[in-house]
């Protein structure tokens, strides 16, 4: 979990690298992962600094999306919840961004889509290979996809993310 955890400013550490980044995917565009629930994101600051950089895209990665239990629980009430994050792709859509929302519940898959994301990557979990493979998914993905039907929903591209997701009769 140390990965997720941010140490002062993450965005602006993660803003840092996106400049040579630009110049070597050109003409590709360009998308960052951005820490929405950053207690020190300044954002309409950030989002306009960034787009006038010529980033293109933002996601809500790292998420706390993939913490569970009693953490999640707290960092909800911390007030840095996956709330935080959905706020801050709607503000970065609002501002002109492609926006990526990256969701392991199908809950959070309907705040994102109701945040106006254009794509969702949608994770199935991971495995130990005690199920055959597919069949997480083939449970979990209706779930997804009722939930992204919602009133207000930017009906977003759907992506799927999970270990084992290997062929497309996954």
């Amino acid at each position: 979990l140390s990965a997720l955890a941010f140490s002062g400013h993450a965005n602006e550490e993660a803003s840092r690298g996106f400049g040579q980044m630009l110049s070597l995917c050109a003409p590709c565009p360009v998308a960052m992962g951005v820490c929405g629930t950053d207690p020190f994101l300044l954002r309409e600051t950030s989002f306009s600094e960034w787009l006038e950089a010529g980033l293109e895209g933002l996601a809500n990665f790292p998420t706390i999306g993939l913490v569970d239990g009693f953490f999640r629980a707290d960092l909800e009430s911390s007030r840095l919840g996956f709330d935080q994050e959905a706020g801050a792709l709607s503000l970065a859509a609002d501002k002109g961004f492609f926006t990526i929302g990256f969701a392991c519940r199908p809950e959070d898959a309907a705040l994102l889509a109701q945040s106006g994301c254009d794509a969702l990557i949608l994770h199935l979990g991971l495995t130990e290979n005690s199920e055959p493979v597919g069949l997480i998914g083939n449970r979990l993905f209706p779930k997804y996809q009722d939930a992204v039907k919602g009133k207000g929903s930017s009906d977003p591209l759907l992506l799927l993310h999970a270990d084992h997701v290997n062929s497309p009769e996954d």
